[in-house]
């Protein structure tokens, strides 16, 4: 009876996540194009909220053919201010603060070597914003020998011999033809192993999509666990990437039926981080980003929206 109430009122607000994304234009705030105070554009944005006042995000910019990964800060959520570049040739950044320490993982790139993730804990915001890392582990590809990326930390936890395990998802490039989801663990910042995951990729296949699934991010909101994924209907055609929501529970698969202002066809990279709003509510801020490919005049590049919301 315990298991069949709590069910039930999982049912009963799991709509609600749903439609923070789905009604999109009703937002209590948003930014499209979204830059930081230099100019630079703020790509796949991840935002986190830490003990120091603010929020912080994770984001990359491409400049002289390379992208480079970047932290910035801000009060409002709207306005950013750059802090540090954190690395070169870096992009696809995700941030996770827990307590006094910091995780950050994201994807790497040297020519002629296949995409990796790098994954580094810095032991506090101060840390982090002076980009002094005190463990560093590039993480081995093992799935792909083509690419492997876009990670999001799913947690982070203390194993009972004291290690420390971060688990990931991400990418690989399968056969050198399509991204498809992946789990992994890293133990300790020493040991690391990986596995497919299928039963996501077949459940979004079965949706229509041909061409890539790749980035995505992990959300809980009061009893719900979900998946927000990107995937691409259209093989190389950036047009068609949508969104897609997997109820962690049920194990569902469903398209996102988001829209914008100006009716951009396509948004991916979604990253979703529950948090208090300036104004001091319980707030889901959602980051995508807009293809140039079907974009609405001044809808192209990463749009950053959050509500307040009650219980």
């Amino acid at each position: 009876m315990v298991f069949l109430a709590a069910s039930l009122l999982w049912t009963s607000v799991a709509p609600d996540l749903t439609r923070v994304i789905e009604e999109f234009p009703s937002a209590t705030a948003h930014r499209y194009a979204l830059r930081d105070d230099t100019g630079a554009t703020m790509d796949c944005l991840k935002v986190a909220q830490g003990a120091k006042p603010g929020y912080f995000g994770v984001y990359h910019t491409l400049s002289e053919g390379a992208f480079t990964l970047k932290l910035a800060r801000s009060s409002d959520l709207l306005n950013w201010r750059w802090v540090v570049n954190l690395d070169r040739r870096a992009h696809q950044g995700t941030l996770r603060i827990e307590g006094q320490r910091v995780f950050l993982a994201y994807e790497k790139d040297q020519p002629g070597k296949p995409n990796w993730i790098r994954v580094r804990e810095y032991a506090s915001l101060d840390q982090l914003i002076a980009n002094e890392w005190s463990r560093e582990f590039d993480i081995p590809t093992t799935l792909s020998k083509f690419a492997e990326g876009t990670p999001h930390i799913e947690s982070v936890r203390t194993a009972p011999d004291g290690k420390t395990v971060v688990d990931l998802g991400f990418h690989y490039y399968r056969d050198g033809k399509v991204d498809r989801q992946a789990s992994g663990t890293l133990t300790d910042f020493a040991q690391w192993r990986a596995r497919p995951s299928d039963a996501l990729n077949d459940a979004i296949e079965k949706l229509g999509v041909k061409g890539n699934i790749g980035d995505r991010d992990a959300v809980a909101l009061g009893l719900q666990r979900a998946w927000v994924v990107e995937g691409m209907k259209v093989p190389d055609d950036w047009a068609t990437w949508g969104l897609y929501f997997l109820d962690r529970v049920t194990q569902d698969v469903r398209p996102l039926k988001f829209q914008t202002h100006g009716g951009s066809k396509a948004a991916a990279n979604p990253s979703v981080t529950v948090c208090v709003s300036p104004r001091g509510k319980q707030c889901v801020v959602v980051s995508l980003f807009i293809p140039s490919q079907g974009a609405a005049e001044g809808e192209a590049g990463q749009l950053l929206f959050y509500r307040e919301i009650e219980f």
